[in-house]
């Protein structure tokens, strides 16, 4: 299977850096999903924490470089997700930014996975008629 570190990609006027989630966050947030548990706000809401934490917004430097920047931290037990940037705060409000985020972040992420595995189930089917 091709492993994608990240992909870089731009929404409106913004370039961002969308990372994976690791395997055994990928692996939980599948099964979420074959559970049908998506629909739960709670089980929802960590998918996304776990979505955002991987994505960064580049910022240009003083000498022209771009650096990605974390714009989001996952939740620690005691407390709630946040924004890291100052500009990443009006991001709370942009629905379309941020589910174009999630959606990266899930196809980086889990869609290598589901590629090969639709692969191998056809496959299987090919020589098991």
């Amino acid at each position: 299977m091709s492993f994608q570190k990240y992909k870089d990609v731009e929404i409106g006027s913004r370039r961002f850096r969308v990372g994976t989630v690791t395997a055994r966050k990928a692996a939980w947030i599948y099964a979420q999903i074959q559970l049908g548990k998506i629909g739960d706000e709670s089980v929802f809401q960590r998918i996304q924490d776990h979505l955002l934490s991987v994505c960064s917004l580049y910022k240009v430097n003083p000498d022209g470089t771009e650096v990605p920047m974390p714009i989001y931290e996952a939740p620690y037990p005691d407390q709630p997700g946040r924004w890291l940037l100052p500009e990443a705060q009006e991001f709370e409000y942009d629905l379309a930014l941020v589910q174009k985020l999630m959606e990266t972040a899930m196809e980086v992420s889990i869609g290598p996975f589901l590629k090969e595995r639709a692969s191998a189930q056809q496959k299987a089917q090919a020589t098991n008629p």
